[in-house]
């Protein structure tokens, strides 16, 4: 249970990041947020995450490395229901800077998780292996079921909710999962 819950919570992020950044014009074109404005708030997340991720160093010295990774998946479930109903340009700004700030904390968390749970003897085969592999294959995936879900049900609510979930259950397993 403990490797599964590191690998989904390692996995979550970048399936939904991947989706997400592949189909976020049409998402907020649904909210009738034309391409310019849509990736602008694309590039907003960076720009809010990279600072955050300085922060986030901060308290990871103060701060079990457990809570601070559940936090940042309780703000990425309230950014995916903000995307949900957002109607406005205002309500996407909201959206960006949210999941710009879990981006930027959940970033260094992952960085750190697996050195700080197993400690360093084996860490090039584990962060390789297991966390980059997955990694790799949820980036691959990611897009898929956003696209399936605007083939089958001619939007993205959704699968917008499924992330929702993913994310509330990864928050529950960061939280339970203390090393």
């Amino acid at each position: 249970m403990f490797w599964g819950g590191v690998l989904f919570c390692i996995a979550v992020p970048a399936m939904a990041n991947t989706g997400m950044t592949f189909h976020i014009v049409s998402i907020l074109g649904e909210a009738g947020i034309t391409r310019g404005p849509s990736a602008f708030i694309l590039s907003m997340m960076a720009v809010v995450a990279f600072p955050i991720s300085f922060l986030a160093g901060f308290l990871l010295e103060r701060v079990p490395l457990y809570k601070l990774f559940a936090f940042s998946f309780f703000i990425e479930t309230i950014a995916v229901v903000i995307l949900i109903v957002a109607d406005s340009f205002m309500m996407a700004v909201l959206f960006g800077l949210a999941r710009g700030i879990a981006e930027g904390i959940a970033i260094l968390c992952m960085a750190i998780i697996i050195p700080q749970y197993f400690g360093r003897e084996n860490i090039g085969s584990l962060k390789g292996g297991a966390g980059m592999t997955s990694i790799v294959i949820a980036s691959s995936l990611g897009p898929l079921p956003f696209g399936i879900a605007f083939d089958t049900f001619g939007g993205y609510t959704q699968i917008l909710l499924v992330m929702v979930l993913f994310f509330s259950v990864a928050a529950v397993i960061a939280w339970l999962n203390r090393g």
